[in-house]
């Protein structure tokens, strides 16, 4: 399917009623600002894209420059190539989980991290992955103010069931994102939640990613100005400066074997 429709998403988004202890909760002011965001970006969602541009990474005091390459097939196949000082950076994420090459070779993402860093850079569709899972609540946490804008803050719960791999049937992951939306325009302003160090001490680590600018590819609006934050450190700033929809990407630019 080349385009995926807003409509299903829509009717997944309205208010739950709470069946029994634990069943997830979408308050009303929650519903119907995430119902006004689907409207801005039109009745369909790409059925993938691919982006380009450029990055700096900032660590240690120095900063180096380099480009970045995102790919993103449906709700839940994405993938982000990065190049800095000659040196390859590949993040996969596919049904059977996560993986980083680079020049230490390949291996895997852990479940948490890969659930909460799933297409962080394109936030819509990470937005919209949450919304069709049952198992997602959402809070309307109040109206904000930021310089001269005022921004909706919302709270998505999820919890993801990693059944598609057989090692991990039965598994359940759970996720916290917060999300700012402009009250005027509807676009994100950021997105907040937590990862965890591979193979340390399971200790959060806040990450936070800005969209300080918008701009339209193909009908639907994409960030073209993005901010990643860690333990509030900048980290890096990203400038898309092209976006191609539905090219006809298919599964195997997503294997992680």
């Amino acid at each position: 399917m080349r385009f995926l429709r807003f409509a299903a998403i829509l009717l997944l988004i309205t208010p739950l009623s709470v069946f029994g202890q634990g069943t997830p909760v979408r308050d009303q002011r929650a519903v119907d600002v995430l119902q006004r965001l689907l409207v801005v970006f039109g009745s369909t969602l790409p059925g993938d894209y691919t982006a380009s541009g450029t990055l700096t990474v900032y660590a240690g005091g120095s900063e180096d420059s380099g480009t970045i390459r995102i790919l993103g097939k449906g709700l839940r196949q994405y993938r982000e190539e990065i190049t800095v000082g000659g040196q390859k950076q590949e993040l996969t994420f596919a049904a059977l989980g996560a993986k980083v090459t680079d020049g230490l070779g390949k291996r895997p993402i852990s479940p948490a991290n890969a659930e909460s860093m799933r297409g962080a850079i394109f936030p819509l569709t990470r937005i919209a992955s949450d919304l069709v899972q049952a198992t997602t609540g959402v809070e309307y946490l109040g109206l904000e103010g930021e310089k001269t804008a005022a921004l909706h803050h919302l709270r998505i719960r999820t919890a993801s069931f990693l059944d598609e791999d057989p090692k991990e049937a039965g598994t359940s992951v759970q996720t916290e994102t917060e999300v700012w939306i402009d009250a005027t325009t509807y676009l994100p302003r950021k997105i907040s939640f937590n990862v965890f160090a591979e193979g340390a001490p399971k200790e959060p680590i806040p990450m936070e990613v800005v969209y300080t600018a918008w701009a339209n590819f193909g009908g639907a609006p994409f960030p073209i100005q993005v901010e990643k934050h860690l333990n509030g450190t900048l980290l890096s700033r990203i400038t898309i400066q092209s976006v191609a929809i539905n090219s006809g990407l298919t599964d195997a630019q997503f294997s992680n074997r």
